[in-house]
């Protein structure tokens, strides 16, 4: 499958995405791509069971895991436990993609934050 196979979908919290887990019926993980513009930014959250890897693919953003603050550029990979509390913003000039790929793949064990 190829990436111009797949129908991008949007999001008011995410923007514009690419849900590879329903394209390639992922029944283990979940995967996502996607392009935050600048200024953009997920929801504080963490999962009660879900480990999550992050790949930015394009672009630079800034993590945040538990208040702290990491700057990630392409090329950068990052793999979380489920319990931190996480986000990720886009605080460049310029589009950032990223892939976001977790497992198990369980539905409703996200869990919202406030940002600090």
């Amino acid at each position: 499958m190829r990436l111009s196979d797949l129908v991008e979908e949007h999001d008011e919290s995410y923007g514009s995405y690419y849900n590879l887990s329903k394209a390639l019926r992922l029944k283990k993980l979940r995967a996502n791509m996607f392009r935050f513009s600048p200024g953009q930014k997920m929801e504080y959250h963490s999962h009660t069971e879900q480990e999550e890897l992050f790949f930015i693919l394009e672009g630079q953003c800034t993590l945040v895991v538990d208040g702290e603050r990491f700057a990630l550029a392409a090329g950068s990979v990052v793999r979380l436990d489920p319990r931190p509390r996480r986000q990720i913003v886009n605080e460049s000039d310029a589009d950032c993609v990223w892939l976001a790929v977790g497992a198990p793949g369980i539905d409703n064990e996200w869990v919202e934050h406030q940002e600090e």
